[in-house]
């Protein structure tokens, strides 16, 4: 192709192998500055503030089928391990999550990965590429459930890299 291609996501994930000519690696896009990340929910902070660091679940900007089954198995999940659990849920899904996960396991629709992935102690993920840029970024152990796309291939790469398991 005479057309050049610009990838957004970290060289790290590469191998050379991967390139192409006209490949140029730019890196990551972190996108989350312009959408409120300099300040975070005031219940979002309070339950951060409150304990141990949480177990961050989060589907990214991605809505799966059957995501109210998710949220409860991977609410399910960090009260058996006896985890704080911050879950990212689709906005929709909060309120009747809310009113039916028990335990503490916070619930909100939106909050600034920047700003809650660094405060985690593990994040768990679909493996989309802003969330996997975030999820490296932010230096912690990762668990990546994919359901389509590149989350595949990018849970691949980070379990090669040590950083992530699938």
């Amino acid at each position: 192709s005479s057309i050049a291609v610009i990838g957004l996501f970290s060289p790290m994930l590469s191998s050379q192998s991967d390139h192409w000519e006209k490949l140029s690696i730019a890196g990551h896009t972190f996108h989350d500055r312009f959408l409120g990340a300099e300040t975070l929910d005031p219940e979002i902070e309070a339950f951060l503030a409150a304990g141990a660091p949480p177990l961050v679940f989060t589907l990214g900007s991605f809505v799966a089928r059957q995501r109210d089954t998710y949220y409860r198995h991977v609410a399910e999940a960090a009260q058996r391990l006896g985890r704080r659990a911050l879950l990212l849920a689709n906005e929709d899904d909060v309120a009747a999550l809310r009113a039916t996960i028990p335990g503490d396991v916070h619930i909100a629709a939106y909050a600034p990965h920047s700003q809650v992935f660094p405060r985690a102690c593990a994040i768990l993920h679909h493996g989309g590429a802003g969330t996997t840029g975030q999820a490296l970024r932010a230096g912690l152990p990762q668990l990546i459930m994919p359901f389509l796309g590149d989350q595949f291939d990018n849970a691949a790469r980070l379990t090669r890299l040590g950083v992530a398991r699938k």
